[in-house]
């Protein structure tokens, strides 16, 4: 389509590496203070509590709302938790073969299980839209997407599945929506837009290629406002105006050098990437320009690994697969 003519260019504007902020200062290290979390994958922090995906080790939670003094205060047994996503009041953990497992967070430190689904086919990621759920996974050379009605947790009820998903790479390994659209970012790196409007007749709109030559593995969507932000392995993040959902319109590029890029998070001008080189404070204001503005380090005892970040206020919290830690970093400029 016209709109995404220009995704082809992105290749070419991914060569352009972002410099440090100073060669003096090229990684400072804004640690405020970290806690043991063993596989830390993905997380989500909501009214002062981080819920840390940690794989078999379940969901640790951590109270957070002194980003000085982290402090594990529970933890959800779960099969292999991937990745979390919270709205309102309910936890929803994409739990591999454990399905989707939804829990009432109203008392963070002691979530009570709601109800699960178990499809049959390993769930890896979780988006949560009001009465509706949306999951992606796998299982074996094909991907999977399923429409969940949450209203009654305790009978969740599926309004439909996209089965149009097959080959190597067609796996779900990104997934974020915005209303009926869902984003569907494939293991191959291609990212699907699906239109969901119509639960039992979903259709892809546009299929997104994955043309650089660097390694190709869609790790984390984002939406923020009129913008999805997409960290594709090597290809760095991909910036599309989602002005119309079902018509993406790609905007730039942002990519950290030869590093693999996991997760972004993003509010208004700034975007936050999390890297094996640390996490990346990216100026978005022009997003067809991305700017680093600085590279932190969360390192205090092996090295970066960020697999997740999520950001309140002043403070990054950042899930640190190789460091085995929820981290906590200061990201005032």
């Amino acid at each position: 389509m016209k709109t995404l003519v220009a995704i082809f260019a992105y290749a070419v504007l991914a060569l352009v590496a972002c410099l440090p902020t100073s060669a003096d200062d090229p990684k400072p290290t804004r640690l405020v203070s970290h806690v043991e979390v063993l596989y830390a994958e993905d997380l989500v922090v909501h009214q002062g509590f981080a819920y840390v995906a940690a794989k078999h080790y379940g969901v640790e939670i951590v109270d957070v709302s002194d980003p000085t003094q982290p402090k594990r205060v529970g933890a959800l047994s779960t099969t292999e938790a991937w990745e979390p996503a919270v709205e309102g009041q309910r936890l929803y953990v994409a739990d591999l073969a454990g399905g989707l497992l939804i829990y009432d967070v109203s008392e963070p430190s002691n979530p009570q299980i709601l109800g699960s689904w178990v499809p049959g086919w390993r769930v890896v990621q979780v988006a949560p839209a009001g009465t509706r759920v949306y999951v992606s996974g796998g299982s074996g050379s094909d991907g999977k997407l399923a429409v969940l009605d949450v209203s009654d947790p305790a009978n969740v009820a599926q309004l439909g599945a996209f089965e149009g998903l097959t080959g190597p790479g067609s796996g779900g390994t990104a997934l974020a929506a915005k209303g009926d659209v869902v984003y569907y970012g494939r293991a191959d790196g291609q990212l699907l837009v699906v239109d969901a409007s119509a639960p039992a007749d979903m259709k892809v709109v546009i299929e997104v290629p994955y043309t650089a030559t660097d390694g190709a593995w869609g790790l984390g969507l984002f939406v923020d406002g009129d913008r999805l932000y997409y960290a594709n392995w090597g290809a760095g993040v991909l910036v599309f105006d989602v002005s119309d959902p079902k018509a993406p319109q790609w905007l730039g590029v942002f990519q950290s050098g030869n590093y693999a890029h996991y997760d972004v998070w993003a509010s208004g001008d700034r975007a936050y990437v999390a890297s094996d080189n640390g996490l990346d404070i990216v100026d978005v204001s022009d997003p067809t320009r991305p700017i680093l503005v600085r590279n932190v380090s969360a390192k205090f005892d092996l090295d970066d690994g960020l697999h997740g970040v999520w950001v309140v206020g002043d403070h990054a919290f950042v899930a640190d697969n190789k460091e085995q830690a929820l981290t906590v970093l200061s990201v005032r400029e």
